[in-house]
């Protein structure tokens, strides 16, 4: 579970970089699809994970 938790934080924090790397609009769909599947498990995630370390 704590795996899991940590490499979704990994992806999320990659979405993350992601999109303040790509600022410009175009480029900023390429993340996107990376993006969508992590948005949902974002900073709730996160502060999970924190306290079960």
């Amino acid at each position: 579970m704590v795996r899991q938790l940590l490499v979704k934080n990994f992806l999320y924090s990659q979405c993350e970089k992601c999109k303040s790397f790509y600022k410009e609009e175009s480029n900023a769909k390429s993340c996107q699809d990376f993006c969508s599947k992590y948005s949902e498990s974002s900073p709730q995630l996160i502060k999970n994970s924190v306290k079960l370390l």
